[in-house]
């Protein structure tokens, strides 16, 4: 993958030139796809096909895929801000879990450049 850094108040950030893909889905079963557009080990700015059945504070389930032929990495966020874009939703999450899992993310964007 392909990135371009970028200047982040929260630590390392990185402008995602290949797409990384994302669902999230929250407690009522409400789901979201899309892609990321900027990914840091704190938080995420998303791009969604559809946002309707979420808002913000909302804790979410999600799923990264960084690489077609890997498996997902499985978080949890919470959505920070989301507004429709036109046809599109963008936003803001932060991610919420720890563990194994967060350490997987920590080195898979490590690997991003």
């Amino acid at each position: 993958m392909q990135t371009v850094p970028t200047d982040g108040a929260r630590g390392a950030e990185h402008e995602v030139t290949d797409s990384i893909r994302i669902w999230i889905e929250d407690g009522r079963g409400a789901i979201a796809r899309g892609l990321v557009d900027v990914i840091s080990e704190d938080r995420g700015f998303v791009s969604l096909t559809d946002g309707s059945g979420f808002g913000s504070g909302d804790s979410v389930a999600v799923r990264l895929s960084f690489d077609r032929s890997s498996p997902t990495l499985a978080a949890t966020a919470r959505i920070l801000w989301l507004r429709q874009d036109g046809e599109t939703w963008e936003g803001e999450l932060e991610w919420t879990h720890a563990g194994p899992e967060r350490a997987r993310l920590a080195s898979l964007i490590a690997g991003l450049g």
